[in-house]
This record gives C-alpha cells, structure tokens and sequence, in this order.
C-alpha cells in the first residue's frame, strides 16, 4: 500500500498500459492520497495522538526525515525533481542542481 500527497497516481493508475488484457484486469486496484485518508480519519472520528507508534518503513534509504520531505515546491510538490535528484547522486555520484524539463508529448 502507498500513501502520496497528490493526484497523479490516480490518474496513471486508470491509463491504458496499466491494463492487463491478458488478466483482464487493472495493475492498480484503488489508489488514497494523504488527504483522502486524513478525511476518512476526520469521518471516522480517529487522531493519530490516539494510535500505536510503529516504526516506518525506509524505502528509499535510511536517511532522516528531511532528505525524504524536502522539495523545490514545484509540480507534483517537487516529488519528481527530488527521487531524480536523489537517484543521480545515489546511483551515479553526480550532483544535480537544475532540471530542464521537455514535454514529449
């Protein structure tokens, strides 16, 4: 299960090549943003001061909180330009500090 802050799996997960002809179904069943679950929890009367305290899950590394909530404050609340970041720095060592963006389509 994934919790994001916007809408774009959303809409990815209701395009064409996430269809699976073959099965006849769907790659993604049901996709909750962070604030859709924040007003579920609002309806259905439950703080998070109230729950258990679970450890998280690190996904993409160990690092602290700051390097995973950080952002440009760009489209999709800079998630994209900070995991393409991230990954040239983690994977091929390079320090990027500008992206220019093309659209192909």
């Amino acid at each position: 299960m994934v919790v994001a802050p916007c809408f774009d799996k959303k809409l990815e997960a209701v395009r064409e090549e996430f269809y699976n002809s073959l099965l006849d179904s769907r790659d993604v069943d049901c996709v909750l943003t962070s604030g859709e679950v924040f007003l579920m929890m609002e309806q259905m009367k439950v703080s998070v001061a109230d729950l258990d305290s679970v450890p998280l899950d690190h996904v993409l590394s160990e690092a602290g909180d700051q390097a995973l909530v950080r952002h440009e404050g760009k489209g999709s609340e800079g998630f994209l330009e900070h995991v393409f970041k991230y990954a040239a720095t983690e994977l091929f060592g390079l320090d990027v500090d500008e992206i220019t963006y093309k659209t192909l389509r």
